[in-house]
């Protein structure tokens, strides 16, 4: 499972992470395949990202941008998917009222974060939300498991 918490773009059809490099200037980063290639992205100096490619690209060239948040419902509380440590075992943020209930709160810098396996969520879902000055040209909830 694909966990993502991150700005993303589309460019050229190809879905992008993004990030603001200047005023009008961001880079776009995406997997290294045909496509991308075909679509004049660079390839790294680094062999920590030798599977992604990016671009420099200006705002007007960018289709649409939004922000995603990967979510699950577990023990009917809506929580935050941080990331899968394992297949099928992943890493949850839990909500306040979680929190209380499992007796384990965020308190003086620490952040109470739970693994658990993914049978336990009913289901799994993106949320992407608008970012201001771009379009939002894309389905806001994306199922990634659903009851």
């Amino acid at each position: 499972m694909l966990v993502r918490n991150n700005s993303y773009a589309i460019f050229l059809g190809i879905e992008c992470r993004f990030w603001s490099i200047s005023d009008n200037f961001y880079r776009l980063q995406t997997e290294k395949n045909y496509i991308s290639l075909s679509n004049n992205f660079k390839s790294y100096n680094n062999n920590e990202l030798d599977s992604k490619v990016f671009l420099d690209v200006e705002r007007s060239d960018i289709q649409s941008a939004y922000y995603v948040i990967t979510l699950c419902n577990y023990k009917g509380y809506r929580c935050q998917i941080i990331k899968v440590i394992q297949p099928n075992k992943i890493v949850l943020n839990p909500p306040i009222d979680l929190q209380v209930i499992l007796k384990n709160y965020a308190h003086h810098g620490y952040d109470p974060i739970y693994e658990i396996e993914e049978n336990e969520v009913d289901e799994i879902w993106e949320e992407r939300t608008p970012i201001e000055d771009f379009k939002f040209e894309i389905e806001p909830i994306y199922y990634i498991k659903k009851k």
